[in-house]
């Protein structure tokens, strides 16, 4: 297990590609190649699955999927996407946690193409999620609850927020978080450390870090990372002056 650091940082990045990709699917314009909507797909699984994993594997350790699909975490996501399927399908929770998570193995460990086929308006392309798709072994099979890569996208995100939200919620590892400053001699030493960095540079910024109210600074810095998971996990943000109106 990382530090907290380390972990906010990669679940932060997951969640910015993540969200890039999901915007780039949900609006794929007529007469685009192939190959860019295979990026986007490509990403969105990666990364929605990266931080699904990341988040499973930091609070549960390396045995967070074992046995497949029957850990607490697994049976969590599990009934988290039993409420993104579509009503129609026959296509339950933990079916859909399977299309989408062996769909990610095939597209991005076995080099499925999930651009083959997809239907298209005036202005925009979208892709149909493959019927089915198999584990490695080829020995189980998971049906698509969704006709569209978007919509797929669209409601992984809603179950994955879920888990992810909860878990975080349940450990205040978001409060812990914005609550933890580094020692500003740490930050100076990182400086001092870098090889990218040029030694004016070094010095305006150890002028800068050293000069300024340090502990302000870095508690906006703290406090902006955080608001930004939250977003994007769908987590109510605070406003100002709620600790402070009446219960």
């Amino acid at each position: 297990m990382g530090t907290p650091d380390t972990f906010i940082d990669g679940l932060r990045l997951y969640l910015q590609l993540r969200d890039w990709a999901l915007e780039k699917m949900k609006a794929v314009p007529v007469g685009s190649q192939p190959l860019d909507i295979e990026v986007y797909q490509y990403m969105y699984l990666a990364n929605a699955l990266g931080a699904c994993d990341l988040v499973g594997e930091t609070f549960y350790g390396s045995d967070f999927r074992k046995p497949a699909y029957e850990t607490p975490y697994d049976k969590a996501v599990i009934q988290a996407f039993d409420q993104v399927v579509v009503s129609t399908s026959q296509v339950r929770g933990k079916e859909a946690y399977g299309y989408v998570r062996e769909l990610r193995n095939s597209v991005v460990h076995r080099g499925l193409g999930s651009a083959m086929a997809a239907h298209a308006n005036d202005q925009f392309v979208f892709a149909l999620c493959p019927p089915k798709v198999t584990n490695v072994n080829g020995k189980g099979t998971f049906r698509a609850p969704w006709k569209y890569m978007p919509e797929l996208a669209a409601a992984s995100t809603v179950a994955i927020n879920t888990v992810i939200a909860a878990e975080l919620g349940g450990r205040g590892t978001l409060e812990a978080y914005e609550a933890t400053i580094a020692p500003l001699s740490d930050v100076l030493k990182f400086i001092d450390d870098s090889e990218a960095m040029p030694d004016l540079v070094k010095g305006m910024a150890r002028q800068a870090f050293s000069s300024g109210n340090y502990d302000d600074w870095a508690r906006q810095a703290m406090g902006g990372i955080v608001k930004e998971l939250k977003t994007r996990l769908g987590i109510p943000i605070a406003s100002p002056l709620s600790s402070s109106e009446p219960r």
